[in-house]
């Protein structure tokens, strides 16, 4: 047995270890509740982050119908980037000599038929595709009534084949009584370009052959003309009888 003169510091030495025991272990760090998230709604559709755009202006994640609508929704957007730079070059393209002196013409305060003659005047001035421009916009500023001065031009073996073919097609829109006796007048022109086409128009309009006959041609037409005349003057005079 240990002496008692030890006895007593040695129980003190073991009381004080035991006591700073319990406190070590009963100093602890509280507990934190984990943070739950919310349940979300059965129903509640799941939202996914939009996609970031890649080079092309399309997200990663893009889902196009078919590759089709892929290639056309590329195209729009490349036409977009080109239609700036394109309407910078045509702006910065200077007006040829011949194009403002078209322009002259037209943007003056003339009556219609004036600025025509003027126009037909300018022509032999004019190169190729001037002329063809010019002669577009003579033909229709010239009405029915003045249609002399464009069908001398149609005539008029000296006149450039791609003039002439704008003012024929401008004659086959024009009334009969304009269309038919010009369409005579260029069979009675020798070697017209135009002759075989004219013969085939007329064969097809008045329903007849009369062969390369051109006054035979024009008692047909002439008759065609007056039958037409009669019965819109009779058309016209039920119309007045029904008011």
């Amino acid at each position: 047995m240990l002496p008692k003169s030890l006895l007593l510091p040695l129980i003190v030495v073991v009381t004080a270890v035991a006591v700073a025991l319990l406190i070590l272990f009963s100093i602890r760090t509280p507990d934190v509740p984990a943070k739950v998230a919310p349940e979300s709604s059965k129903n509640e559709p799941v939202q996914r982050p939009a996609p970031m755009a890649d080079g092309d202006g399309f997200g990663a994640d893009t889902v196009f119908a078919s590759p089709a609508a892929a290639e056309q929704a590329l195209a729009v957007e490349q036409t977009q980037e080109q239609q700036p730079a394109e309407e910078e070059m045509l702006a910065e393209v200077p007006m040829q000599p011949w194009e403002e002196a078209i322009n002259r013409i037209l943007e003056s305060d003339d009556e219609n038929q004036q600025v025509a003659t003027q126009l037909m005047g300018l022509l032999p001035t004019l190169p190729p595709d001037g002329q063809v421009e010019a002669v577009q916009h003579m033909v229709n500023l010239t009405d029915d009534e003045s249609y002399q001065n464009a069908a001398a031009m149609l005539l008029n073996p000296a006149t450039a084949e791609d003039v002439a073919e704008v003012i024929y097609s401008d004659v086959l829109n024009r009334p009969n009584t304009v269309k038919l006796p010009v369409m005579v007048s260029i069979l009675r022109t020798p070697g017209h370009r135009l002759r075989d086409e004219t013969l085939s128009t007329l064969q097809i309009f008045l329903g007849e052959d009369l062969g390369d006959n051109p006054e035979a041609w024009n008692a047909a037409v002439q008759n065609y003309l007056a039958k037409e005349a009669q019965e819109a003057a009779a058309a016209e005079l039920e119309a007045q009888a029904v008011q």
